[in-house]
């Protein structure tokens, strides 16, 4: 077309939107609303992507994850939760410190974490065996010059709670024996009970506390179900660089573990809804409900069943309390209800029978007069614990040192996923062989005189002569090992419980941190947007140095959750195409019928010598014009739209929402792409919708046009 016909075509066009105004406002209609549409839902997407990345990244994987090149699984820091069950084989990183020399020179790196996570298990034991523990204690601490009627009058506590316990029990069994056809062991264990019950047993275990302690725990205690056992998902790390490296680490109760020891931290939402005391976190549970999420118990069919299902296990519950602790928490009941004849076992099911119009009362009432007799954590913060290697694995005694949170995302279930341990103790965990498990191993073998054969020897040398075999060990006992290979300091002679001891108290250095095995290290950039030109970086890194890892991002690494992403990406683009798949309808049908109510126009046109690409020409410029008013009008509401929520924030729904969010609000905010996806995508649906009627229109033979007009 010369420059004469275009610019018909672009007067013709213009008249011809002016004149169909009201088709034509009705299809830029729906233009307009795609594109605000997909300006708005695009934004708000990827701003929960962000919200999600860096609620994972600054928290847990890091921005990428190196581990062992090798590995016959991929690494998923989240979906090897209840490892245990899937057993991945994701290999390990012999030497860490070399790793973290080399990755940590890139300049975009901030800091290269050593990780692992593993399941883990503590057992609480069961109240018998605390309340015993409780006595042994106390007798330890009493002068010994003391009688023991008068050490009896000093543990009237303890002997009273324990004494309850044992009654509960003999009540227990004697039921049992009733019903049970199985009499034989059940006579036997009331037999013991009776024993238990008499008062010359009190009246010996003052005497000789020893053998009578040791007759409760070995004989009454496995009578009684121990609590339920607390799995811990933990992470071991160098937790004085995970503080220092990750933003959203936070300590909330207690405090960090002392640089370079062992100890474990506790995750927070974990402790106060898993660990803490079974009816406390009823009251804890009604009150978020009510005041954090606005929901009452007879709104939320679930709370109302929880806090009724929770409410039948007082029984269990009673037993917690001390004798004096029953009869202050009586006498406090007696007058709060309105019953002073009441018992216990009547009052408390009567007290938990919470409602909406009475909770509040109840629920300063049982923080002011029942919590602070009760022991409302099974392990409390300064406590040493076990913890116990789930499947394969060793026992580990650290200490308990405070409870952490993930700022911004602590209310989230995410935020609940880990406990951390130091790197240390994981590794005597997860079986890897340290300096000081090689000092006690030397230390065994010099003690019993063995031999070390080479693997490909073992079966001749088992098999050998004995007088042969017998030799061997007589001259590799004379051998003489330096003392340096077996010295463990000058804690060597003494007990194994001032050896543990003097371990938890120990301070390693950063290189004896560093030297180890590691199951995969985190690496936290500087610049998070370069996180794909840093990636590259190290592989090459990796490569020169032939360092035997591999480099997996941070959604990858995250497992299921980093799916989440995946899922969301994908619904977008369901969401795009249905859009695009709607917009070409109306607009298709729209132009349809204007070429119909147009075909004297044609007609006219072409009588006067308009060629087919002149009408073709028409249409499309009439759409493209259409489509790009509209479709900026579209993107400037979207932006206001996107703009206005990300100076107020958009309040998560609940809780759960807070991972997506990235925190209690999302601010959602607009890339540049975000600007032109739409409305490209709406232009495209509208061309493309708009070529088939105008291929038709210069299909109109110019009479049959004309014949139309008439």
């Amino acid at each position: 077309m010369d420059k004469g016909v275009l610019q018909l075509v672009f007067q013709l066009s213009i008249r011809s939107l002016w004149s169909h105004r009201v088709k034509n406002l009705v299809v830029g209609s729906i233009i307009f609303i795609g594109v605000f549409l997909l300006v708005t839902a695009n934004a708000m997407l990827d701003s929960v992507s962000r919200g999600m990345e860096s609620s994972i990244t600054a928290s847990i994987t890091g921005h990428l994850q190196l581990y062992d090149k090798d590995a016959q699984d991929q690494l998923s820091m989240m979906g090897m939760m209840g490892n245990f069950l899937s057993k991945p084989h994701i290999g390990h990183v012999a030497d860490f410190q070399t790793l973290r020399n080399e990755i940590e020179k890139h300049p975009n790196v901030k800091a290269l974490i050593p990780m692992g996570t593993d399941t883990t298990i503590v057992y609480g034991g069961n109240r018998i065996d605390q309340a015993a523990a409780e006595i042994r204690q106390a007798l330890k601490q009493l002068p010994p010059e003391l009688t023991a009627q008068e050490k009896q009058q000093h543990l009237h506590a303890h002997q009273q709670h324990l004494q309850d316990l044992i009654d509960h029990l003999h009540r227990e069994y004697q039921l049992i024996i009733k019903f049970s056809g199985k009499q034989t062991k059940t006579a036997l264990a009331l037999a013991d009970l009776k024993q238990a019950r008499k008062e010359t047993f009190w009246q010996k275990l003052m005497l000789e506390p020893g053998p009578n302690l040791q007759f409760l725990e070995t004989h009454i205690a496995p009578l009684m179900d121990d609590e339920n056992p607390v799995f811990m998902e933990v992470i071991g790390t160098d937790l004085d660089r995970f503080k220092d490296t990750f933003p959203r680490f936070k300590i909330v109760k207690g405090g960090m573990v002392p640089s370079g020891q062992r100890g474990v931290l506790v995750n927070d939402t974990q402790y106060e809804k898993v660990i803490k005391d079974r009816i406390a976190r009823v009251f804890d549970r009604v009150w978020e409900k009510r005041n954090e999420e606005n929901i009452l118990i007879k709104d939320d069919k679930e709370l109302g069943q929880y806090v009724e299902r929770r409410a039948k296990e007082y029984k269990q519950w009673l037993l917690s309390f001390e004798s004096e602790a029953r009869l202050d928490i009586q006498q406090a009941l007696q007058t709060f209800l309105n019953a002073p004849e009441a018992e216990l076992d009547t009052l408390i099911p009567e007290f938990l029978a919470l409602s909406d119009e009475n909770f509040l009362a109840r629920y300063d009432f049982f923080y002011t007069h029942i919590a602070p007799k009760l022991d409302l954590y099974p392990i409390d913060i300064g406590d040493k614990i076990t913890l116990r290697k789930f499947g394969e694995g060793e026992s580990q005694q650290v200490i308990f040192y405070g409870t952490y949170q993930f700022e911004g995302v602590e209310k989230s279930g995410f935020s609940a996923l880990f406990h951390l341990v130091d790197m240390t103790t994981f590794r005597d965990l997860y079986g890897f062989m340290t300096e000081e498990k090689q000092i006690e191993i030397n230390k065994l073998k010099k003690e019993f005189s063995t031999v070390e054969w080479a693997r490909i020897n073992v079966e001749d040398e088992l098999f050998s002569s004995e007088e042969g075999l017998i030799a061997e060990i007589s001259l590799e006992a004379e051998k003489e090992i330096p003392e340096a290979e077996i010295t463990l300091s000058s804690s060597q002679n003494l007990s194994r419980a001032e050896r543990q001891a003097r371990r938890l108290t120990k301070r390693y250095s950063q290189i004896e941190i560093d030297q180890g095995a590691v199951l995969s290290a985190a690496v936290v950039l500087h610049d998070e947007t370069q996180i794909k030109k840093s990636r590259k970086e190290i592989e090459a890194i990796i490569q020169n140095k032939s360092l035997p890892v591999q480099v997996i991002d941070w959604q990858k690494a995250s497992g299921y959750v980093g799916q989440m992403i995946s899922v969301m990406k994908i619904i977008l683009v369901i969401f795009i195409v249905f859009v695009f798949l709607v917009s070409m309808v109306v607009v298709n049908n729209a132009m349809l019928m204007s070429t119909i109510n147009r075909y004297g126009e044609i007609g006219t046109l072409r009588a006067i010598g308009a060629g087919r690409s002149v009408i073709m020409g028409i249409f499309l410029l009439e759409s493209t014009l259409l489509t790009l008013v509209a479709a900026f009008f579209g993107a400037i509401a979207g932006i206001i739209t996107v703009k206005y929520f990300h100076a107020v924030g958009i309040a998560a729904p609940r809780f759960e929402f807070y991972f997506l969010f990235g925190g209690p609000r999302l601010f959602p905010d607009i890339d540049i792409y975000d600007l032109y996806l739409g409305p490209l995508v709406i232009l495209a649906v509208s061309v493309l919708a708009t070529f088939y009627p105008a291929l038709l229109a210069t299909r109109v033979p110019p009479i049959i046009a004309m014949s139309a007009r008439e």
